[in-house]
């Protein structure tokens, strides 16, 4: 949980005009580097130490080297997002952007927030038709995700209601429609708490969005009403508070970050402290190739607690998360997911 601490202290404020002084030695930075760099935060973690005495250490240097590539791939990115929103207009759909580009865009400097994939929503009615335009595009330099658990599976928002607060924002000589900030929030927490929060950089675009939004922004609309969304929303914009003191004060969630369970922030802290690595592959191959990784690959496989309590549709509470984890691990949607590849909600 140490290596999580410093990843943590690096990466505090990082994403404000003016970030805040870091205190981290040199030994600190060799042992981060690559757990920042496996994370997608290397870039705006350079941000941070790029005027401090750090700068010229050459795990640094390998961290500004990442934010050149990120600047330079955000053009390639935003040239096909502007091609991808083309061509389905003239297919007669009309998708939303989520994450990706509809964050990046909000940081203070190009290149600090990578992406690396198109995330769209579409009406159910339109996904068929999306799809096989889509498909028709051979030369894409980048995959186009429709499919997003936040939106389809774990929240019960209609798609009408996402639709009509979209808003319009300009690339160029094009406009993407993106969620208004408060459905846009939602799905970031959600999306965050769905993945187990192992990215560091998911927990920054929370804080960016918190500390960004503007004048008149509806916490009610934000949160809603039910459970166990609102619980959700909440406690992750809690946890911006709490890990990255975000500016959350005269936010509903200041409340809930005096009472987090005590489980949380640690759980969180040791999924930064290792190295991010995308899903497995399917269980049947891996042991296919290594028989005896059967214990290594149940284990890889084992649901980090907010994962489990997404999955099971849970308050983020006091109770100890075990019985979730274990119910998450057993259950057949998961255990057939398990042997064709990937992870539950990915």
């Amino acid at each position: 949980m140490a290596d999580g601490s410093t990843v943590r202290s690096i990466l505090t404020g990082a994403w404000r005009p003016e970030p805040p002084s870091v205190d981290c030695s040199a030994d600190e930075l060799c042992r981060v580097a690559p757990l920042l760099a496996s994370s997608g935060a290397a870039a705006i973690a350079w941000r941070r130490l790029r005027d401090t005495a750090l700068a010229g250490h050459p795990e640094a240097a390998g961290l500004r080297d990442t934010h050149r590539r990120n600047t330079l791939q955000a053009a390639r990115l935003e040239h096909e997002l502007r091609r991808v929103f083309t061509l389905l207009r003239s297919s007669g759909v009309e998708p939303i952007l989520i994450k990706g580009w509809g964050v990046s865009r909000l940081y203070p400097e190009r290149g600090l927030r990578p992406y690396g994939d198109i995330d769209l929503c579409v009406s159910p009615a339109d996904y068929a038709r999306a799809r096989e335009s889509l498909n028709a595009l051979d030369d894409r330099s980048c995959w186009v995700d429709l499919d997003h658990d936040e939106v389809d599976r774990l929240d019960a928002r209609r798609w009408e209601d996402l639709y009509s607060r979209s808003i319009l924002e300009s690339l160029g000589d094009t406009e993407v429609r993106v969620p208004c900030a408060e459905d846009h929030l939602r799905l970031l927490c959600i999306h965050l708490l769905k993945e187990g929060a192992r990215r560091p950089l998911w927990l920054c675009d929370i804080a960016l969005a918190v500390e960004g939004r503007a004048d008149g922004f509806d916490w009610r609309l934000c949160l809603g009403e039910a459970d166990p969304q609102a619980n959700w929303v909440a406690t992750a914009v809690a946890l911006a508070g709490r890990l990255l003191d975000a500016k959350i004060d005269d936010t509903p969630a200041a409340r809930v970050a005096e009472r987090l369970p005590a489980w949380l922030v640690p759980a969180v802290l040791r999924q930064w402290g290792e190295p991010f690595r995308p899903a497995p592959p399917p269980m049947r191959w891996q042991l296919r190739r290594r028989p005896s990784g059967l214990l290594r690959a149940l284990r890889e496989r084992w649901p980090n607690p907010l994962e489990a309590s997404v999955a099971t549709r849970s308050r983020l509470a006091g109770r100890s998360p075990l019985p979730l984890q274990v119910k998450t691990y057993l259950s057949p949607k998961r255990v057939r997911k398990l042997l064709r590849g990937g992870t539950p909600g990915s």
